[in-house]
């Protein structure tokens, strides 16, 4: 798979995931700690995400990274809205709920989850040592 098919995989797969779960841009950017705008960014292929990108949304849209990039994982249903709007009152208050949960699930407080979440220097450098699988790349793309 040649890089700009594999952004479009990238693109097409957080677009259906986000609408899967019935979030807003503005949603998932909250989740994501970033602008809406980014979400919007990377969805719509202005920008490219690093490694760091593809881990944060795979954790808020709780998935996978890999599923994230492997063509057809998920579909996008067609009744929900594409989630330009800023989210209302109900929405934060979802978004609240599905983060609460998540961390109930962990057994965990935002306290320790802030603890533990390691410094971005840290996920830089590990981004820097991954490796993508083979399979991502065509036999001529292998070094």
């Amino acid at each position: 798979m040649e890089a700009d098919q594999l952004k479009q995989v990238f693109r097409d797969n957080l677009r259906a995931r986000r609408r899967e779960l019935g979030l807003s841009q503005a949603g998932l950017a909250e989740l994501m700690k970033v602008n809406q705008s980014y979400v919007s960014q990377l969805e719509s292929g202005l920008t490219s995400p690093q490694f760091e990108t593809i881990a944060n949304v795979s954790d808020a849209l709780s998935t996978t990274p890999d599923a994230l990039l492997k063509p057809g994982t998920f579909s996008s249903p067609t009744a929900i809205p594409s989630g330009n709007e800023s989210p209302g009152a109900d929405e934060q208050s979802e978004i609240g709920a599905a983060r609460a949960a998540k961390l109930g699930r962990l057994g965990m407080s935002e306290d320790e989850l802030a603890r533990l979440t390691p410094p971005r220097e840290h996920l830089e450098r590990l981004a820097a040592r991954f490796v993508p699988p083979a399979e991502w790349f065509e036999e001529d793309d292998v070094a």
